[in-house]
């Protein structure tokens, strides 16, 4: 009788860990709007390449760093890193 209840517990436990597991994909991180990564400086510098940052996955990149080593040194192209708000804390190299 012992080996049955571990058993069914077991089985209720797999089935809630796996329900809340895929529930947290049926949302959305954020609400991802194309506008917010508007900007007059594309255009003013001729901008060929924008990298846009947002913590929340709704940019090219979660941190400021990946979107940095995307450039490349040998870039001649006028690069912009557009960063959506919020915080950021972490050390940033650049070169």
């Amino acid at each position: 009788m012992v080996v049955i209840n571990k058993c069914i517990l077991l089985t209720i436990f797999i089935f809630l860990l796996s329900f809340f597991i895929n529930l947290s994909f049926c949302y959305p991180k954020s609400n991802c709007d194309k506008k917010k990564w508007a900007s007059g400086l594309i255009k003013k510098y001729n901008v060929t390449m924008v990298l846009t940052v947002d913590h929340n996955g709704c940019g090219n990149f979660s941190k400021i760093q990946d979107a940095i080593d995307n450039v490349g040194d040998s870039t001649s192209h006028a690069t912009l890193i557009i960063l959506n708000t919020g915080t950021y804390r972490y050390q940033v190299l650049w070169g």
